[in-house]
């Protein structure tokens, strides 16, 4: 593995530790229109769109792990839950669109449908108790909006931050 790919995993590494924390340990009382921003989704979403499929599953599978021994539950159900958001976003190429901006947006949106499609799924599997129809009309458009909100700070934040550890110029499959 050359040094530019091995800096890379251990930023992602890093950065999916350090969201991972964050988001279950300071922001548990933190929310914004009545539910909590998901940070590790984000990025996820911006590190798949920007370096590639490759870099965003690390992401979720580390990313998933912090959030689920750091508290949201079953271990691995967070992973499982950001796993197809990873691969979705390899359907969308940055390059092909002058700004980031729709791509970070689309893909914001279906991720975060998608994410939580996934997490009341495997939560839920079996469950009637669980409050389907009010979770996909209340909680996840909720959700939708803000992480739009959060998602084009979080992309200039993640480019100022990722040029020193970026792999190679343009996307890695």
């Amino acid at each position: 593995m050359s040094p530019k790919k091995m800096k890379a995993n251990l930023f992602i590494l890093t950065l999916a530790t350090l969201l991972g924390l964050f988001q279950t340990s300071l922001l548990p009382n933190l929310s914004i229109l009545g539910v909590r921003p998901d940070f590790v989704l984000l990025a996820v979403i911006i590190v798949g769109l920007v370096w590639g499929m490759k870099y965003g599953i690390l992401l979720a599978v580390v990313g998933g792990l912090v959030l689920d021994v750091s508290g949201s539950g079953l271990v691995g159900l967070s992973s499982v839950a950001l796993l197809p958001v990873a691969v979705l976003t390899n359907l969308e190429s940055v390059e092909m669109v002058e700004s980031k901006l729709p791509s970070t947006l689309m893909m914001t949106i279906l991720g975060t449908v998608l994410y939580y499609l996934a997490l009341m799924l495997f939560r839920g599997a079996g469950d009637i108790r669980l409050p389907w129809l009010d979770l996909l009309i209340n909680v996840v458009p909720l959700s939708v909006l803000v992480n739009c909100m959060l998602a084009l700070p979080m992309l200039g934040l993640f480019g100022l931050v990722s040029e020193r550890f970026q792999p190679e110029a343009g996307r890695d499959p």
